[in-house]
């Protein structure tokens, strides 16, 4: 005589699996997905083989800045909830040709140093994220066509906060009388602070993460796939002369015959485990059983099913797309049955 399977049976069969977190890992990227050098007389936009950064020393506008964008999607999944990306590190290097040379300043000037006096030779390197005007994004920068500015300025712009965490454009920081606060301020490898460059050198820019904003604007780009960031300085450029700072492009003639001469991007990351969830009610009518979860907006479900020895079967898969409870019925239950519900996805 077969005995029929009975509620506590059945809720002990009902079986759940759930994300555990994932170690920590570290990604390269080799090339950039955009590169671009954001200059209105640029008459090459994304094809140049060299992009450099410099302002004009009448009002201390930024007048060439460098964007780079990475499909981060091809290493670090995406659309994981941005919350679940734990990010340790991420480091931008670009390489500089030191033609025509420079000076290392291996430190912030303050916007009061451009109209004053500046305490230590140089101008820094600076690293935003990418903020942006009148609905563009950062893939639009990949067509040629796009224009740089448009009402209120530029369309794709070095991105900080004001004091009430606004986002603002820092292109004209000094004119506005406020800091740039940059994300990063580059360092040149193999040189001294105050030291002339006049050689192939990296400059290395590290993130700093511990800004909550610059984090939770890295979470976000990897939740996308995609990371723009923003490449500017206070180098006193002149017509046909003054001081600006090169840099290698994906296009450069260097970069094809060679390789290594692209911006890359190195992130150090892990993603967190899911909240656990559980299956919180279990019934049973008949031959009719019925099991509920609570379930998150953004998250797919799957129920599966085996019998003993058997291999799981997927009996449903459902995103939800709003929180709230969740259930699942089987029938004709007339042995003993296994249940699972796995969860792929949300925050």
């Amino acid at each position: 005589m077969k005995r029929r399977p009975t509620a506590r049976r059945l809720a002990a069969a009902a079986t759940l699996l759930f994300a555990a977190a994932a170690g920590a890992d570290t990604v390269h990227f080799d090339e950039p997905s955009l590169d671009r050098w954001m200059y209105s007389a640029n008459s090459t936009p994304g094809t140049r083989g060299q992009a450099s950064v410099f302002a004009d020393p009448a009002d201390w506008n930024r007048l060439a800045q460098f964007m780079v964008g990475f499909d981060t999607s091809t290493q670090i999944p995406a659309g994981e909830g941005a919350g679940r990306y734990q990010i340790t590190s991420a480091t931008l290097t670009l390489v500089t040709p030191g033609q025509p040379n420079f000076t290392f300043d291996a430190s912030y000037d303050s916007a009061s140093s451009y109209t004053g006096l500046d305490p230590d030779p140089g101008r820094p390197l600076e690293l935003h994220g990418v903020g942006y005007r009148n609905d563009h994004t950062g893939a639009d920068f990949l067509l040629a066509n796009t224009p740089l500015s448009g009402e209120g300025g530029r369309n794709a712009f070095p991105l900080s906060w004001d004091g009430q965490g606004e986002e603002r454009d820092v292109s004209a920081n000094v004119a506005g009388g406020f800091e740039s606060t940059p994300w990063s301020v580059g360092q040149v490898v193999g040189v001294t602070d105050g030291e002339d460059v006049a050689e192939e050198r990296d400059v290395r820019f590290e993130l700093d993460l511990s800004d909550p904003r610059v984090a939770a604007y890295l979470q976000a780009a990897l939740d996308r796939g995609q990371l723009y960031l923003m490449v500017s300085s206070l180098q006193p450029a002149v017509q046909q002369g003054g001081t600006f700072v090169n840099f290698f492009t994906r296009d450069s003639q260097e970069h094809f015959f060679f390789g290594g001469y692209a911006p890359t991007l190195e992130i150090d990351y892990a993603t967190s485990a899911q909240p656990a969830f559980q299956i919180d009610t279990v019934g049973l009518a008949g031959d009719t059983v019925t099991f509920g979860w609570r379930q998150q907006a953004g998250a797919t479900y799957i129920v599966e099913s085996k019998a003993d020895g058997g291999a799981w079967t997927e009996e449903r898969r459902e995103a939800a797309t709003a929180d709230g409870e969740a259930s699942f019925s089987a029938t004709g239950l007339a042995g003993a049955k296994l249940f699972r519900v796995r969860r792929a996805g949300g925050a």
